[in-house]
């Protein structure tokens, strides 16, 4: 469904609101809306669901939308459970279990419609992972979704790709999720694991991508 209205950006989450940095440049972490007291739930505790969630940080929903907001680094979401309607700069879909949003540095989005929603966060810094260009290329669709703004100072995608996984590929998507977010727990985390992983969880997300062709409008 296209988008007949701009987004008025509300907030700007910044690489010190997430946690990145030069020593952390990815990051795993999930959010459950509902009505449930906000709380923090870490890997390994007893009512954890999976190192592929990441930490869960549970978020009382007063309301059925989220803030239209954007980011200074870039955000792919996996939707977990429940459903929402995912605004974006030129699309309104409804988002459920298995479905993928790519949301590129500096574009809008927001969430309406929230029911009992739960989704995982992979958030990165792009220009980390430059510096072979013709490799890049070679695997369609990965530049243009996840590397274009390191590489071009500019998006090639100037809207939030949205679509789904099959079960083969959520099972690959978490595994690699899982690996990155317990690597995370180190004290010293190594970056070249971190940035194998996400390169390798990267070439699976772009095959689907190039598969079933998102919803999304240019």
């Amino acid at each position: 469904m296209a988008n007949s209205s701009p987004i008025r950006v509300m907030r700007t989450f910044t690489e010190l609101d997430v946690g990145l940095s030069v020593r952390k440049p990815v990051q795993v972490v999930s959010h459950v809306h509902g009505s449930h007291r906000p709380r923090a739930v870490g890997i390994g505790e007893l009512d954890h669901p999976g190192a592929h969630w990441g930490p869960v940080r549970y978020v009382p929903s007063q309301d059925d939308h989220t803030p239209a907001h954007d980011h200074q680094f870039c955000e792919v979401t996996f939707i977990r459970k429940g459903c929402a309607v995912h605004r974006g700069v030129q699309h309104e879909l409804p988002v459920t279990r298995s479905m993928v949003i790519v949301v590129p540095q500096g574009v809008a989005q927001r969430y309406t419609e929230l029911e009992s929603l739960a989704y995982t966060n992979l958030q990165y810094l792009s220009e980390w992972l430059v510096d072979d260009l013709k490799m890049w290329w070679s695997e369609q669709g990965l530049v243009p979704l996840f590397l274009a703004g390191a590489l071009f100072g500019r998006q090639l995608i100037q809207d939030s790709p949205v679509f789904t996984l099959t079960d083969f590929e959520s099972q690959q998507v978490d595994r690699e999720l899982a690996d990155l977010a317990q690597e995370l727990q180190r004290g010293h985390p190594s970056l070249i694991y971190l940035r194998g992983t996400l390169l390798k969880l990267f070439t699976y997300l772009a095959r689907s991508y190039v598969r079933n062709r998102p919803s999304h409008h240019h």
